[in-house]
């Protein structure tokens, strides 16, 4: 799971590089390539944005959340305990 995180970071960074060099050695006037990559990295924002929501929401539906129920009665089971 840590892994696919690592990949689909590099390709957001490899896309946005890209991009960039993209457009930096493309020809026109500086204005006009500045408005290029605002207009591009603001795309690539969004994207980034909503396939990282995406993923986060895929994530919470398959993970079996067993684990955190126990987490949480054996923290009430030791705070219990504790007090005694």
């Amino acid at each position: 799971m840590a892994n696919t995180g690592k990949i689909v970071s590099a390709v957001f960074v490899g896309a946005a590089l890209g991009a960039a060099a993209g457009l930096l050695f493309a020809p026109g006037k500086g204005s006009e390539t500045r408005n290029k990559i605002m207009r591009r990295t603001k795309s690539l924002r969004d994207t980034g944005s909503d396939t990282l929501k995406e993923f986060k929401e895929k994530a919470m539906r398959n993970t079996d959340h067993s684990g955190v129920d126990e987490m949480r009665k054996s923290k009430t089971t030791v705070s219990g305990s504790a007090s005694r």
